[in-house]
């Protein structure tokens, strides 16, 4: 499918007042690419493809790149807590701001990669063909041959497969020094890594959590995400501990917000709990549109409704955490 963008797209997208002649002057200055012109109605509009969003985004986007490569997990050993969602929506908001993201999800039943992947697998031998994470780690195989492409030229990602069980076989050490070393790869060719866990915490898992930068913990403002939160959370310190991380960073960002009693209490206990590590903003229930429609994040599909300003206010936030502690490169 074909998508366009008007000059009134881009400032809803971007979030920010995109004048005509800025967007000319960008064009002029080969700074942006150039727009078509098409007919609407008797008028006729400016546009912009897919394609061309990540270096308008570089421009005019509100998502900088930090001073070096980094990386970053979004785990929680609770499922349905909109974990993949959000490795989603933040590696497509960090590729239309014109960064380069890998994703890497590490579930074996699928998770941000299924939104991602834009072949759609006939047969079940066309699954156990897809060459995915496992085919690096139990067989050595080059990163260049396990990314496959968006449609976003600034974002890539490595398909998950059920033939991820077969590392189960490496011990936790084997599986922690073949990720370090993918993840280093990785970190030569892109600004960001992006990891999204299973639910279950494996050996793989805890590995990509020792590795990263930053973790990212939803926490579910429902009554079984909030019953389940204080053991996710005691299994990640755990994890952590073990590998001689605790001060590394992590943030909690509460999701599946509802304006009922009971959702406030939940949201207000967590931000009580961890008064410094959780986001001021939360992520709503959505209700108003299929999250990951047509490998579009809320900011392309749907960038006016409330579920991406959602997003928007959670990314931000989120990313000046990382941005403050991101130290600058030698040299």
């Amino acid at each position: 499918m074909d998508y366009s963008f008007t000059p009134k797209d881009l400032s809803a997208i971007y979030r920010r007042k995109i004048e005509n002649w800025a967007l000319s002057s960008a064009e002029e200055s080969e700074k942006i690419p150039r727009g078509e012109r098409v007919a609407r109605g008797k008028a006729s509009v400016r546009v912009w493809t897919l394609e061309q969003l990540p270096a308008i985004g570089k421009q005019f986007g509100w998502l900088k790149c930090a001073a070096a490569p980094i990386s970053i997990c979004i785990t929680m050993p609770k499922a349905s807590v909109l974990k993949s969602t959000i490795a989603f929506n933040l590696s497509r908001a960090l590729a239309i701001n014109g960064q380069k993201v890998l994703a890497i999800g590490l579930d074996k039943t699928g998770g941000v990669s299924d939104s991602l992947n834009l072949d759609q697998l006939q047969t079940l031998k066309d699954d156990a063909k897809t060459i995915g994470l496992h085919s690096a780690l139990k067989e050595g195989a080059s990163l260049e041959k396990l990314v496959k492409h968006t449609n976003l030229p600034t974002l890539n990602f490595i398909p998950e497969t059920s033939q991820l069980f077969l590392i189960e076989s490496l011990t936790e050490v084997e599986i922690s020094e073949r990720l370090s070393h993918l993840l280093e790869n990785a970190k030569q060719t892109y600004d960001v890594v992006v990891f999204d866990t299973s639910s279950s915490l494996t050996a793989l898992d805890k590995s990509a959590i020792r590795l990263a930068d930053h973790i990212l913990v939803p926490l579910g403002c429902d009554l079984r995400s909030y019953r389940a939160s204080d053991f996710g959370v005691r299994q990640l310190s755990e994890a952590l501990s073990k590998g001689g991380n605790q001060s590394k960073s992590v943030t909690y960002v509460p999701t599946l917000k509802q304006q009922t009693r009971l959702s406030l209490e939940i949201e207000a206990n967590y931000r009580l709990s961890y008064p410094t590590q959780t986001l001021g903003h939360s992520i709503r229930v959505n209700e108003d549109s299929e999250e990951g429609a047509n490998q579009l994040s809320v900011f392309e599909a749907e960038p006016t409704l409330p579920i991406a300003e959602d997003y928007f206010h959670v990314i931000s936030q989120f990313w000046s955490r990382v941005i403050e502690t991101t130290k600058s490169p030698p040299g």
